[in-house]
């Protein structure tokens, strides 16, 4: 994304947890090798698995200081949250194109699924996956908090964005059981001075999900409130890009300053001594960090790459009992990009 694009210093490789450790490694390689014939000119790392949260969080801090972006494997759900706090990660960008290799494996018709170009921003920084829950016998108790300042961040970098496309956001919100935090997102939006000519649409969370699948068109930027946001992209993902492995999402501060790049995946810590992993998503959230860190045609070059190689009929598929061997395809993707 254009809008996101910065002057980064360089790419720190994190490997995360699970198959995080294995997906990183060959990732960074794939960087290296791209230095080496000179297609990139930037510092890249390799870090280990953290545990201690403390080191953790000093580590995103320090690659923060030092003007870095974090290509992160999966990691811990409730670090990741403290981490998402801790470092402002206020705003998650996930990007649903379908590819010409997976338009197939979709699980709707091509006809729907022809032209289809979605972001989804979502709220990061609040809501029930920020909640801490009691129990009290028979109920489970807690308060769920929501920042109206966070919402206006996000808000205006989502302005910001649809301008740069087609000027047209869609609110996502369930106004029947969250009437207050969806009155509380539309009076933001109404006392916004900055909206110009980009045009609000607010839908119910039940409704536009089953609109979105039959009248993509409809919709371009879709900002949603952060428990919504997650489970929006991976079915959006599911269905019009034909399997949730190949998602990658681009977490930022309110700055735009700093940038994690990850899979919207889990560690999958059953598969993690296997060769038998599908790496897409991870590879294109190493491209995503390109990207933004000044190398678009480099990026193309690494998507387009997988589009041959995927479209070619060759043994690596989509399909769910496909076995993929992560040292074969790393092989054929380092032969055909170099």
């Amino acid at each position: 994304m254009e809008f996101l694009r910065s002057n980064m210093c360089f790419l720190s490789f994190y490997q995360g947890d699970g198959i995080g450790i294995k997906l990183t490694s060959y990732c960074y390689n794939l960087a290296k090798e791209l230095i080496k014939h000179g297609n990139v000119d930037i510092k890249i790392e390799l870090v280990k698995s953290i545990k201690d949260y403390k080191e953790l969080s000093e580590y995103y801090k320090d690659v923060r200081r030092r003007k870095g972006i974090i290509i992160s494997g999966p990691i811990d759900g409730s670090h990741i949250n403290c981490l998402r706090k801790d470092l402002d990660l206020l705003t998650k960008f996930i990007e649903i194109k379908p590819y010409t290799y997976s338009s197939s494996y979709s699980p709707l018709k091509n006809s729907l699924i022809n032209n289809v170009n979605l972001l989804i921003v979502r709220e990061n920084l609040d809501g029930s996956y920020f909640t801490k829950f009691k129990r009290n016998n028979d109920v489970i108790e807690g308060n769920v908090s929501y920042s109206i300042n966070n919402i206006k961040k996000v808000s205006k970098i989502a302005f910001e964005l649809a301008k740069t496309r087609k000027n047209k956001i869609t609110i996502i919100r369930k106004k029947g059981t969250s009437g207050l935090l969806s009155d509380i997102w539309q009076d933001s939006f109404n006392k916004l001075t900055w909206k110009n000519n980009v045009s609000i649409e607010f839908e119910n969370l039940d409704y536009f999900l089953s609109e979105v699948i039959v009248n993509p068109l409809k919709y371009d930027i879709i900002l949603t409130p952060n428990l919504e946001g997650d489970a929006i992209s991976d079915i959006l993902v599911q269905c019009f890009q034909g399997n949730r492995k190949i998602g990658h999402s681009i977490n930022a501060n309110s700055e735009l300053d700093f940038f994690v790049t990850q899979t919207v995946h889990g560690a999958a810590y059953d598969i993690m001594d296997s060769e038998e992993i599908n790496p897409l998503g991870h590879i294109y959230a190493t491209s995503s960090a390109l990207e933004i860190a000044g190398f678009p045609d480099v990026a193309k070059r690494i998507n387009r790459t997988i589009e041959d190689i995927l479209s070619s009929k060759h043994k690596f598929s989509l399909e769910t009992d496909c076995k993929w061997n992560i040292s074969e395809f790393f092989r054929l993707l380092h032969h055909n990009l170099l």
